[in-house]
């Protein structure tokens, strides 16, 4: 009875255990809110690149065949050179910002998770494994998103940030932008 019990409670504990919360912390090995990162893949002048549009400050990074773009959010209360969300969205040829921007020699963007441009919704979900939300558009459009606050999740411990959230957008089930971070306060 006793071994009965404790395979029991090894058996849920591991079932728990992979249904915990993992969250995308980086792209292309640059991580949330760490100036290291962001230093070491773009390079020590890239703080000359940001940009304000929106009332946010911000670095637009463009794959090497500028098909994908990257935005780095810079929050109030940021370290110097550290961003606290990223957004990856396609870019239709020839639509490229009029603003200043960084190019990045990377075929893709791709998180931590493995997610990219271009997966289907199934494969999102699979990849990070716990429940999102899904919301239908009119223009036929799905988001899928999520969004945590603090609690005992490490990702709070670890940044020391309150909200952390990700948003994934498909057309015809295809993976058209998502982003990831930590909202601003």
């Amino acid at each position: 009875m006793r071994i009965f019990i404790l395979i029991l409670i090894m058996l849920l504990y591991m079932r728990s255990f992979s249904q915990s919360f993992v969250p995308d912390t980086s792209i292309n090995r640059i991580v949330l809110v760490d100036s290291t990162s962001v230093l070491n893949i773009l390079g020590k002048d890239c703080r000359n690149f940001l940009i304000e549009d929106n009332d946010r400050y911000k670095i637009i990074v463009y794959n090497k065949d500028k098909s994908e773009k990257l935005e780095m959010i810079f929050h109030e209360g940021d370290n110097r050179n550290s961003f606290s969300e990223f957004m990856i969205s396609k870019i239709k040829k020839g639509n490229i910002t009029t603003h200043k921007f960084l190019i990045l020699n990377e075929d893709h963007f791709k998180s931590a998770r493995d997610i990219k441009l271009g997966l289907s919704q199934k494969s999102v979900e699979l990849k990070l494994g716990f429940a999102l939300t899904q919301k239908q558009s009119t223009n036929g459009e799905v988001t899928l998103f999520f969004r945590r606050e603090t609690n005992k999740d490490p990702i709070f411990t670890n940044y020391n940030m309150p909200i952390y959230y990700g948003e994934y957008v498909f057309r015809n089930n295809c993976l058209i932008s998502f982003s990831f971070g930590f909202e601003e306060q």
